[in-house]
């Protein structure tokens, strides 16, 4: 699973077939309207709902952290989570085209756990409150999209049953990431 030293990594949840093609439908929509050329927008492969970005780190450490996890998540039964809207932020200056999570007490439950099991293991306590969602597109000046709320859809359900440790590496058409390893939950 870990054979370099060292890696950018972090722990994100995969979204099913069903959310992706909705996901694409929403970005194939709102790229066509007025400075949606201006958005760098996400391939439909790399769409995840990050936990915790772990960054540069050493693949030691991140074994660590996997086993205490692997253990932990044993306790936490499947659930489901549910997008609902299409939403920028931040609220000042946005920069993020995104589907947005309610944070409900499961996926509370998980992040708190992913978040608490990667300080005790040692990384630094994450800076930002967690706000559940998922990357459309990425603006680098701030733009109009008052239309954002028209990209409404009826979001699917859909089943967590495992958290997915991601690496992401830089490459010339921007990172590509790969599924190092896959933690189950309630097992």
């Amino acid at each position: 699973m870990l054979n370099e030293t060292h890696l950018r990594a972090f722990f994100a949840l995969e979204i099913n077939d069903e959310l992706q093609k909705i996901a694409t439908h929403i970005i194939n929509a709102v790229q066509i309207q007025p400075d949606g050329h201006k958005v760098k927008w996400m391939p439909s492969h790399k769409l995840h709902l990050t936990l915790r970005f772990l960054g540069e780190v050493d693949s030691q450490h991140i074994h660590q952290c996997i086993t205490t996890l692997m253990t932990t998540l044993k306790t936490i039964p499947p659930f489901t989570i549910q997008a609902d809207k299409v939403f920028n932020f931040p609220a000042t200056k946005p920069r993020i085209i995104a589907l947005h999570f309610p944070l409900g007490k499961e996926l509370a439950n998980l992040y708190r756990i992913v978040e608490s099991t990667c300080r005790a293991t040692g990384f630094q306590a994450e800076k930002h409150g967690f706000l559940p969602h998922i990357t459309l597109g990425r603006m680098s000046s701030p733009v109009n999209f008052d239309y954002l709320k028209l990209a409404s859809a009826d979001f699917p359900p859909f089943l967590i049953k495992d958290i997915a440790l991601f690496r992401s590496d830089f490459c010339s058409d921007g990172s590509v990431y790969k599924v190092l390893q896959r933690l189950q939950l309630g097992c």
